[in-house]
């Protein structure tokens, strides 16, 4: 699932191919399984989270959960 090889980013542009669904194990699963209005977060641990790290070094500007949002999509559709 590590981020370095894409994994919790696949499943986030997994889930925006299928329309915001996704297919999560657990109790995290997403609330919305559609795709609604984009939103942004400005996460306070940015500079530490390892998520945006290598999103940063595999040319992206948002972390899985952050770029679900901006795409309109509850977070949870990377399964964190």
């Amino acid at each position: 699932m590590a981020c370095s090889v894409g994994g919790i980013q696949h499943q986030v542009e997994e889930a925006a191919a299928s329309g915001g669904k996704s297919f999560v194990i657990g109790p995290n699963y997403p609330h919305r399984d559609t795709i609604g209005n984009s939103r942004t977060y400005d996460c306070p641990k940015v500079s530490v989270c390892r998520w945006q790290e290598q999103a940063e070094k595999a040319g992206r500007a948002l972390c899985p959960p952050r770029d679900a949002l901006s795409r309109g999509m509850d977070p949870r559709v990377c399964n964190f």
